[in-house]
């Protein structure tokens, strides 16, 4: 690799954050993706994470998940590489076989592979990220075929999720250690190199390990399954307002999509960990918050709130309140005064 221009003095102590808002959330992830994001449930989202800048081509995150459920759908960029250690029991792996368990999971993404899971508190993910030109040096260009290749399904290539093998727990062990003893101040010149010499035999091998082992392929039933879901997802956050929200309920889903309401309804419940009409009405809050914030605010709320299928103004404004923390007109008295 090319010499590190020396040490690099980036924070990583935690930083907490607490938000609703899909720009923040976008920190909930490394740089290096392309990500969408939106809450599964009534209340504000909390995660507090660190990173260290180990040199200019690869660095380090923890992130702790400390309130909140989230859904989250995008792909690494172009040449990168994550290496990640999640906790099992705190993610649904969108699409992945039900037998995949363990204290924690190892998940690989690379070169534009897609990421699909709901992710709820408490959980916690650790991961080692490489920019083009290091993971062009981790691998060489036959590992790195076979890496890609063992990502496809279907038409996609989908990240690679299976339980951590034993040789997984010193690398993520090592990784924690890097972060804490950045914590304690700019380490001495070299030192990310003499680092960067151990990681990158140690990573090579758990991928050559990786590749070797039998296809992700899931079986039909699991493949539909996840395909249902997710149909019936972008569903929903495709009708807009002038569709008439309320007309899309499991009948016209199951006559639409030629399947029965049961199917539809264990498929989002299996992905998601959320029944049909509480997905729907959380992708409809956040549609109407939008709309809300970006409104001329001559439009009376109720007329608003009717407008994404909430026909019955109170009870949209307690799932409102207790989704946001706010009532809607103090969303729009918070948009009046920061104008």
């Amino acid at each position: 690799m090319q010499k590190d221009s020396g040490p690099q003095n980036v924070p990583s102590a935690y930083q907490h954050i607490e938000t609703t808002s899909p720009d923040v959330l976008q920190q909930l992830t490394p740089e290096g993706w392309d990500q969408q994001f939106y809450l599964l449930d009534n209340s504000s989202f909390d995660f507090r994470r660190r990173t260290f800048q180990l040199n200019e081509h690869i660095f380090i995150q923890d992130t702790f998940i400390e309130k909140g459920r989230i859904r989250i759908d995008g792909h690494i960029r172009a040449g990168r590489l994550q290496i990640g250690f999640y906790e099992s029991e705190a993610y649904r792996f969108l699409g992945r076989p039900g037998d995949i368990f363990g204290d924690i999971l190892l998940g690989v993404s690379y070169d534009n592979s897609r990421w699909e899971t709901v992710a709820s508190a408490p959980a916690r993910g650790v991961s080692i990220n490489f920019d083009e030109y290091a993971t062009s040096q981790l691998m060489e260009e036959e590992l790195r075929a076979r890496l890609k290749n063992k990502m496809v399904r279907g038409a996609e290539h989908h990240a690679i999720i299976a339980p951590m093998p034993l040789s997984g727990m010193p690398l993520r062990n090592m990784l924690l250690e890097l972060l804490d003893h950045a914590a304690e101040g700019p380490p001495q010149e070299g030192w990310a190199r003499v680092v960067e010499d151990k990681i990158n035999p140690d990573f090579r091998e758990i991928l050559n390990k990786f590749t070797a082992l039998g296809s992700q392929a899931n079986s039909l039933g699991e493949k539909q399954r996840h395909n249902l879901a997710v149909d019936v997802e972008r569903i929903l956050w495709r009708f807009n307002a002038e569709a008439l929200a309320d007309e899309i309920t499991l009948d016209y889903l199951a006559a639409t999509l030629n399947i029965s309401r049961r199917n539809i309804q264990a498929s989002i419940m299996e992905q998601f960990g959320v029944g049909f009409v509480e997905l729907k009405r959380v992708i409809r809050l956040q549609q109407f918050r939008e709309a809300l914030i970006k409104s001329d605010q001559k439009l009376a709320i109720g007329v608003l709130a009717e407008k994404y299928g909430f026909s019955h103004f109170g009870r949209f404004a307690g799932y409102y309140k207790d989704f946001y923390g706010e009532t809607p007109s103090q969303t729009l008295q918070a948009i009046k005064a920061g104008s």
